[in-house]
């Protein structure tokens, strides 16, 4: 629209006035402010974020995610523009925008700034008027409203907000850390969802990329009807977009969502850099692959039916001692090795106290005829091995820690499935929810069945390289350096 009006010459106070009445023409002259080297393109998916954000501001809506790949202008129509927008419109609103860390949070707050302060902002909205003195970080209007910026993790207290805006909250290089993930939900479910001046009536808006399948956004999901507005760079199906007063857009299966910015050749290179995962993620939205993470769908074998005999059947625990709806699980995967593979039998996944998972534990072992029991050695695990290592007369788990972080141990044993060693059962009761962890990792919420199957996977491993290595014929010795005299230096031959 800024190429139109200026092609036409529009008067000023025109301008001005389509700027105070039409959303995008307000995006348009934001841009302009903050880049001007950059060319504005209007396109489909700025009109459809217009249009639901129109929708928050009239309260048709207040609870929304936007999705949407990185560069495609999120933070500036949303965090930027939309307050800048609602502050105009109404200068007793408050405003808290909320980002992953402090710096990223003030280098907004100062793109705001520039907007509001411009000779143009203050024509179209001459009742926006900021009070003296100010600040970068909350940003006060004369009639009490506000725009204050700070971290997921800043002071918020004695704060109030009609809108609360959420914009990348998780931090990308943080996201395969639990820690880190739970750091940030914390923090929302206890400080910053407490913050909504009237929670009938205030709005939260979260936009973002996807990271993870337990980020910010998916925890939102799970907690309240928010309506999600997902945009991948790339169509996965077809797709009719509603742009608001009775128009829409309609992409096709694999086209892009602004080919001008960003087309084929620009998603390859970037896929190629990221890889697929991570592409998959943050530009199309969908943290979990449908092909998988670190263990691929294609490398998956099944069976029909079991060998009569296994050669050894072995027990994996991973243990949890919480009952709490989002706590962890206790896991029990039961294997059998046959003929150089390893199947899968039996997966147990329970929510118990040390008491009954320790009985389960026992009577897991007995009722497979297993010849090992493996328990990780962490402080519920060590308690239980103990009492049944004094108590039982057929279980007597081995205890095993952890040598390396979890990924990592599981793009160990990944091979073992790339190269069709592990088959599992083509129909089991826990199968899908098995498939759906072992295909996710390391982005779905729970692991623990992931963590069993590392455990035992390492086990049989270590035991075929010790089989293999006994098989091998002994190397004869050199008697080059039998009778070296004690000093001098060793000669190769």
């Amino acid at each position: 629209m800024t190429a139109l009006a200026e092609a036409v010459e529009l008067p000023a106070d025109i301008w001005d006035a389509m700027t105070r009445l039409d959303f995008l023409t307000f995006v348009s002259r934001v841009m302009a402010e903050l880049e001007p080297g950059t060319v504005y393109e209007e396109n489909w998916h700025l009109e459809v974020i217009a249009d639901r954000l129109l929708a928050v501001q009239d309260g048709a809506n207040r609870r929304l995610i936007i999705n949407m790949p990185p560069r495609a202008m999120k933070t500036i129509t949303v965090s930027i523009a939309f307050a800048a927008w609602i502050l105009g419109h109404d200068p007793t609103r408050r405003i808290m925008c909320v980002t992953y860390s402090n710096d990223v949070a003030k280098a907004q707050a100062t793109q705001f700034v520039r907007i509001v302060r411009s000779g143009w902002y203050r024509r179209c909205f001459p009742e926006c008027r900021p009070a003296v003195p100010n600040r970068t970080l909350e940003w006060q209007t004369t009639k009490g409203g506000y725009r204050l910026a700070t971290s997921i993790e800043g002071s918020v207290l004695g704060r109030g907000a009609d809108y609360i805006i959420l914009d990348d909250p998780n931090k990308g290089q943080e996201i395969f850390s639990k820690v880190a993930r739970t750091r940030v939900t914390d923090a929302w479910d206890n400080t910053i969802s407490t913050r909504l001046n009237h929670p009938k009536e205030s709005a939260i808006i979260c936009v973002m990329q996807r990271l993870h399948d337990e980020d910010l956004a998916g925890h939102l999901l799970e907690q309240e009807n928010y309506e999600l507005l997902s945009i991948p760079a790339i169509a996965t199906q077809k797709e009719t977009r509603d742009l608001g007063n009775g128009r829409s857009h309609v992409r096709r299966k694999g086209e892009f969502i602004q080919p001008t910015r960003m087309g084929k050749a620009e998603l390859d290179r970037q896929k190629k850099i990221m890889g697929a995962t991570a592409f998959s993620a943050q530009y199309q939205q969908q943290p979990v692959p449908d092909d998988g993470v670190v263990i691929r769908r294609a490398w998956l074998r099944y069976c029909d039916e079991y060998p009569e005999e296994f050669e050894t059947t072995l027990v994996s625990w991973d243990t949890a001692s919480t009952l709490s709806e989002n706590a962890d699980w206790s896991v029990g995967t039961v294997w059998g090795q046959a003929n150089g593979e390893i199947w899968l039998l039996d997966v147990i996944r329970e929510r118990m106290e040390a008491p009954g998972l320790t009985r389960l534990i026992e009577n897991t072992h007995i009722e497979n005829d297993a010849d090992i029991t493996l328990v990780e050695d962490a402080d519920l695990g060590r308690a239980i091995a103990q009492n049944l290592f004094n108590a039982s007369r057929r279980c007597r788990p081995q205890l095993v820690k952890p040598r390396i972080e979890k990924i990592a141990r599981m793009q160990a044993r990944a091979v073992m499935f790339e190269t069709g060693k592990i088959i599992l059962p083509r129909e089991a009761p826990w199968l899908t929810c098995y498939l759906e962890e072992l295909l996710g990792f390391p982005n779905r919420r729970h692991d623990d069945q992931v963590d069993s199957t590392s455990q035992a996977l390492d086990w049989f491993q270590r035991r075929m390289r010790r089989d293999l290595a006994s098989e091998r014929p002994a190397r004869k010795r050199s008697s080059g350096g039998r009778n070296r005299p004690q000093g001098a230096p060793l000669r190769w031959r």
